[in-house]
C-alpha cells in the first residue's frame, strides 16, 4: 500500500543498525585487548636447533607425552619466560621467544601448530574415559613407565629435570595390534588393569562385560597388520588372520568413529577402557575407520537455513512501504 501524499518513508532498520554498531564499538573499546600481539615469526617453522634431538613424532607412528595438569602448566609458563632470552637466539621480543619455547614443549594446544600427535589430545575436547585413564595413570606414579605408555606408542617424554627438554623412548608399540585374547570386565576393573604395571596390551584386550555375546574371537590367532594409513578423520589398514581375531587401535574411542570391514559396516567396540577395538573375520580384511561429526553438519545446515531466512526477511522488509 502506498504512502498518503506528503508523508515520507520511515527507515525502521536505521536504529537497529546503529545499536549493533554501538554495541560492537563498546565491546572492543571498553578495555584493552587481553592478549598482546606477538611477531608472526614466532609461529613459523621452529629452528631445527630448537627441535628435539630425535625430531617430533608423526601421525600414526608415535606420540609425545607431557603433563597436562594446571600446576605443571603454570610452572612451565614461568620457566619459559625466564629462559626465553638465553635459549632462543635473535631479535624477537621476550613474549615471542617464550611462545617458541612453549611450542617446543607442545604446551596446551601448540601440538596442533606443528601437527605433533600427543597422548593428551586436544583442549577443550575432553572424552570421559580417556580423561579418567590419564588421571588414574598419573595418580599411580610415573605414568611414562607404565605399559600403557608403550601401548600408546610414546616416543618422546618431557624431562623431569628441567621440564623443557625431551627424552627419547624406543619401546613404544605400533598403534594397531591384533590377535589379543579378549577379557570382559566392568569399567572400574578395566581401568585398574590398563593403568597397572601388569598390563600386557600385545596379548590381552579388555572389553566391557556387555560385549561378551558379540565377540566370538578367543585370542591366540596369527594376526598380521599391514599398510596402515592415518589421517585426521580416517584410519585404514589391512588384516590377515587365521581365525576371527581382535584388532586394537590405540586411538581414543568416540561414538562418531565408524568402522567398515571390506566395505561393510562393522561394530566398533570400546576396548582397553578408552580405546578402539574391532573384530575381523578369518582371512584377509580391509578395515576403514572414519570420523563423521553428524551434529556439525546438521548445525551447519540449520545455520545456513537461518542465515538465508534472515537475509530474505531483511530484503523483504527493506522494500516495505509504510
Amino acid at each position: 500500500m502506498g504512502l498518503p501524499k506528503g508523508q515520507k518513508k520511515i527507515d525502521c532498520l536505521g536504529p537497529s543498525r546503529s545499536f549493533v554498531i554501538l554495541l560492537w564499538l563498546d565491546l572492543i573499546s571498553h578495555q584493552p585487548l587481553p592478549n598482546p600481539a606477538i611477531e608472526r615469526s614466532a609461529f613459523a617453522n621452529i629452528n631445527s636447533q630448537l627441535q628435539p634431538k630425535f625430531g617430533y613424532p608423526t601421525l600414526g607412528t608415535d606420540r609425545a607425552s607431557c603433563p597436562s595438569n594446571m600446576l605443571y602448566e603454570l610452572n612451565l609458563l614461568e620457566k619459559t619466560y625466564r629462559l626465553a632470552e638465553v635459549t632462543v637466539p635473535g631479535p624477537l621480543s621476550t613474549q615471542a621467544k617464550q611462545q617458541i619455547l612453549l611450542r617446543r614443549t607442545l604446551f596446551s594446544n601448540y601440538n596442533l601448530t606443528d601437527r605433533v600427535p600427543v597422548t593428551s589430545g586436544f583442549y577443550s575436547l575432553f572424552l570421559f574415559h580417556e580423561a579418567m585413564m590419564r588421571r588414574t595413570a598419573a595418580a599411580n606414579g610415573n605414568a611414562e613407565d607404565l605399559p600403557l605408555c608403550r601401548f600408546q606408542g610414546v616416543s618422546l617424554v618431557l624431562s623431569d629435570i628441567d621440564g623443557i627438554e625431551w627424552e627419547y623412548k624406543a619401546d613404544g608399540y605400533r598403534h594397531i595390534t591384533g590377535g589379543q585374547k579378549p577379557v570382559f570386565l566392568e569399567d572400574g576393573a578395566a581401568l585398574a588393569a590398563i593403568t597397572s604395571m601388569s598390563f600386557d596390551p600385545l596379548h590381552i584386550a579388555y572389553f566391557h562385560s556387555s560385549d561378551r555375546s558379540r565377540i566370538e574371537a578367543t585370542g591366540g590367532s596369527d594376526c598380521s597388520i599391514s599398510s596402515p594409513v592415518f589421517g585426521e578423520q580416517n584410519v585404514s589398514f589391512d588384516v590377515n588372520a587365521t581365525t576371527p581375531s581382535i584388532v586394537i587401535v590405540a586411538q581414543a574411542y568416540y561414538h562418531n568413529w565408524k568402522a567398515h570391514i571390506n566395505g561393510k559396516p562393522s561394530q566398533l567396540f570400546r576396548a582397553n577402557y578408552a580405546f578402539q577395538g574391532i573384530q575381523v573375520p578369518a582371512g584377509f580384511s580391509r578395515v576403514n575407520l572414519t570420523y563423521r561429526e553428524r551434529g556439525f553438519y546438521l548445525g551447519a545446515m540449520i545455520s545456513a537455513v537461518t542465515l538465508f531466512g534472515c537475509a530474505l526477511i531483511w530484503a523483504t522488509s527493506s522494500r516495505m512501504k509504510i
